[in-house]
């Protein structure tokens, strides 16, 4: 599965990484109203999430007193004081001192201002994935305003250049500190999701995350109610849907394997190739071979080649259930080319053949499998059946005219 990751620059203190280090959320709604609200409360830096979040993970403002308003408003005073002063600079002068205006302020401010528009949602809803890429250029501009305006306060008397140090010295410490902290969520999978879902317990992707860490180290029971959370704050969340799927076969749950794939597949109808290839598993196990072979068939049409052959083995035993040898074989025969050296594919293609009544097509599909077999495996049960297949051939063939 994919998982959605967040950067980390280290132990480097900078402005740069307290403006851009965690990454804004992907949240996945249309309502543009929703959007600007969300932008507003993610997209500054005191919020520590670092990955995707759906839905209402961030939740919406209902009184004026909430800390979160209160952390926004005090992050972006603290980044609209250094733009006026670098505006004041511009057209008045310098800060701290009378020296000449600063016309490279007000190109810098300009470039911020239209960059990041688009990241802000004024122009139109984005996602956030698109939006947080859209920050570094504003970002970028930000530090060289706050350059500007830190030598303009050199410039000034000895009071000005005390306050510049003590801004910059602050600056580093914060960020620094700042990046301490988070590093120490970056120790691994767990910490980075269990950090994320303490600070947004409604968000999904956090608690499947969590859950997808437990099924990896075989916690599956400690897995499975995590999993049915993500489902409850996020319904479409096919990935949770998959999961259970899979862990219900495992269990021998097929019944329930094949709602969960099913789930998977109304959540997300295409591309889902992993949810096609469970209910196929899960309904060939039931004895539902057509059902199953319809689902193998549209996971072989959205596989790359590189996951085809377990699919093409699915579908040709769904096929051969039914008695349908003819695209048995064409199935089968597909699966020796994306398996060349698989001598086993060789053999199932030979006996679908043999059901055709075309053993000599059949013979140098068993001979070529017996060739594949390692030195010193004649008595093993792969090459019992090479051998069999082989003399049936033989014996057919040799009643032909």
């Amino acid at each position: 599965m994919r998982r959605a990751r967040g950067f980390s620059y280290g132990h480097i203190p900078s402005l740069w990484i307290t403006l851009t280090r965690h990454r804004a959320p992907d949240i996945r709604f249309t309502d543009p109203r929703t959007h600007h609200h969300v932008s507003l409360r993610t997209h500054h830096p005191t919020l520590a999430q670092t990955f995707a979040l759906y839905h209402q993970a961030v939740p919406i403002v209902t009184r004026l007193a909430d800390a979160t308003n209160l952390a926004s408003v005090a992050t972006y005073s603290c980044l609209g004081v250094p733009l006026l002063l670098a505006a004041r600079g511009t057209f008045r002068g310098a800060p701290c001192s009378s020296g000449a205006t600063s016309p490279r302020a007000l190109g810098w401010l300009a470039f911020l201002l239209l960059s990041f528009a688009p990241a802000s949602h004024a122009l139109l809803p984005l996602s956030f994935v698109i939006a947080e890429r859209l920050l570094y250029v504003p970002c970028a501009a930000y530090c060289v305003l706050i350059a500007l305006l830190q030598a303009s306060f050199r410039r000034g008397g000895r009071s000005c250049r005390l306050v510049s140090r003590v801004l910059v010295a602050t600056a580093l410490i914060a960020s620094g500190a700042r990046t301490a902290r988070r590093n120490c969520d970056w120790r691994d999978d767990a910490s980075i999701f269990g950090a994320a879902a303490l600070a947004y317990p409604n968000s999904a992707k956090a608690t499947y995350q969590i859950a997808d860490g437990l099924v990896q180290r075989g916690q599956v029971e400690k897995a499975l109610p995590l999993l049915h959370r993500s489902l409850e704050l996020e319904p479409d969340y096919h990935y949770a849907y998959l999961h259970i799927s899979r862990i219900a076969i495992s269990q021998g749950d097929l019944p329930r394997a094949s709602a969960f794939a099913l789930a998977s597949l109304k959540a997300v109808p295409s591309p889902n190739p992993h949810a096609h290839a469970l209910a196929a598993r899960s309904f060939l196990s039931q004895g539902l071979a057509a059902d199953a072979a319809a689902h193998a068939k549209a996971a072989l049409r959205m596989s790359p080649d590189a996951d085809r052959a377990p699919l093409v083995d699915l579908l040709a035993d769904a096929l051969r259930q039914q008695h349908r040898w003819q695209e048995a074989s064409d199935a089968l025969e597909l699966a020796v080319r994306l398996r060349p050296a698989s001598a086993e594919a060789f053999i199932n293609h030979g006996a679908a053949l043999l059901q055709l009544e075309r053993p000599l097509e059949a013979l140098p599909a068993f001979r070529r499998a017996l060739a594949l077999l390692p030195a010193g495996s004649n008595e093993g049960v792969v090459a019992q059946r090479a051998r069999r297949g082989l003399q049936a051939a033989s014996r057919r063939a040799d009643k032909i005219p």
